[in-house]
């Protein structure tokens, strides 16, 4: 199987994003995903390795790629914030921080999540 030049790009910038973000001491990770269609994000214990949130845009129907990833963060966090979870590191996985990755990123702020 040969890897395309930009799937060989994410993984180099997955690999230098995991390792700056190991060093710092906080529990809680958000992973995004993106397909074609949706995007998807969870929030994870580290230290125990379950997911604790889980939320994706499939389910809402008005706006576009954008408005959708963005109400999904805000959902997420509004439910993050009822599990007792404060503070996250945000896990781009190798995406560049823009767009949908970076609308989700927003709607976490804005739900009231710190990172």
């Amino acid at each position: 199987m040969s890897l395309n030049k930009k799937s060989i790009q994410r993984n180099k910038r997955k690999l230098r994003s995991s390792k700056k973000l190991m060093t710092k001491n906080i529990v809680y990770k958000a992973i995004v995903f993106r397909s074609l269609k949706y995007t998807y994000a969870q929030i994870i214990d580290i230290n125990k390795g379950i997911t604790v949130v889980s939320g994706s845009d499939i389910k809402i129907k008005d706006g576009s790629r954008k408005e959708k990833a963005r109400k999904m963060g805000i959902e997420l966090a509004k439910a993050a914030i009822e599990k007792n979870v404060k503070k996250i590191i945000f896990d781009r996985a190798g995406y560049q921080y823009h767009g949908r990755v970076q609308m989700v990123a927003e709607g976490l702020r804005e739900g009231g999540l710190q990172f």
